[in-house]
């Protein structure tokens, strides 16, 4: 809340330095310089995710523009507080700096704005082949690690998810049970995508690791379910019976494990750190959502796909039977 009203005020809690450099023949004060740096915060202007703009342009007026560039640059020299114009200014290097504010809208929102940005410098830099510009700063790296993160993200979890099918398909010695597996593995991720969405909440280094706590925890019972449900139907048990008799053994051990992990997971709920708070509620639904998964979803789907099989083969059987006799 506090962020969402310093971005409201502020125009953004963040800053995107762009970094103009110039060639020796020039200076900060050289008309071509601040006709550059007017076009930047110009294209700054433009671009409706980027606050507003500061640079040595915002404390120079029109009556010192005027001026013969030595004499501006004296007087612009004098006249700015010495704290200020260290960090916007670097005459001996040839540098200055465009701080431009960026509200916290996340990596979806700024990575697109950020390239269309250096996109833009670049043809700048073209109509202005002696000066170059960066873009540079914590919140443009932070973009790009979170890219980064969502690309991994995906890519693992979508590996992760084919070994796991492949294993279950190999270690229950039934395709059928290793596609079934998918819907009540991928429900815990598919939830929590959707709740993320729901409340409007940018992906974040803690709710990318409850995406791999939901696979593991679905996956695991996965696994206790089907097992048991196998070991019934050797015995003898149809469908029905084994899908009853697996929800009443393992169903109970999965609902008192759900309830110890998540009880753990509740407590970070109460941490005064906003990203571990989120990552404590969005665990907690992760564990119901693997839970209603494999409780709800697994069970039906046994029953529709496993069940309409064995009730077409004892049809099959009995129309053998009404021949035969």
């Amino acid at each position: 809340r506090a962020s969402a009203l310093a971005d409201e005020a502020f125009g953004g809690i963040m800053q995107v330095p762009v970094i103009v450099t110039w060639d020796q023949s020039l200076s900060f004060s050289h008309p071509r310089t601040l006709e550059l740096i007017a076009k930047v915060q110009t294209l700054l202007k433009a671009d409706s995710t980027f606050g507003p703009s500061l640079s040595i342009l915002n404390f120079m007026p029109e009556s010192l523009r005027a001026l013969p560039v030595r004499a501006r640059e004296q007087i612009f020299m004098e006249a700015m507080p010495a704290a200020l114009s260290a960090r916007m200014l670097k005459p001996e290097m040839r540098r200055t700096v465009i701080n431009v504010r960026l509200p916290n809208t996340g990596a979806a929102a700024t990575r697109p704005a950020v390239k269309t940005l250096q996109k833009d410098l670049k043809s700048l830099e073209h109509l202005y082949p002696d000066f170059s510009l960066h873009v540079t700063g914590s919140a443009v790296i932070a973009a790009e690690n979170m890219s980064n993160v969502i690309r991994d993200l995906v890519r693992s979890l979508s590996f992760a998810s084919i070994t796991v099918f492949l294993v279950l398909t190999v270690a229950l010695r039934s395709l059928t049970l290793g596609l079934l597996s998918v819907i009540p593995n991928a429900f815990p991720l598919l939830f929590n995508t959707g709740l993320l969405y729901s409340l409007d909440k940018p992906l974040q280094i803690s709710s990318v690791l409850t995406f791999s706590i939901c696979l593991g925890i679905a996956v695991d019972d996965t696994i206790h379910f089907l097992i048991r449900f196998i070991r019934e139907r050797r015995e003898g048990a149809d469908v029905r019976v084994a899908i009853d008799r697996s929800f009443r053994t393992v169903g109970v051990a999965l609902l008192i494990t759900t309830a110890v992990i998540s009880s753990a997971f509740l407590a970070a709920t109460f941490s005064s750190m906003p990203g571990i708070s989120f990552f404590g509620r969005l665990a907690c639904s992760a564990m119901v959502a693997a839970l209603l998964g494999d409780l709800v979803f697994l069970p039906a789907l046994l029953n529709w796909v496993m069940g309409r099989k064995e009730r077409q083969r004892q049809e099959k059987m009995q129309q053998r039977k009404g021949l035969r006799l």
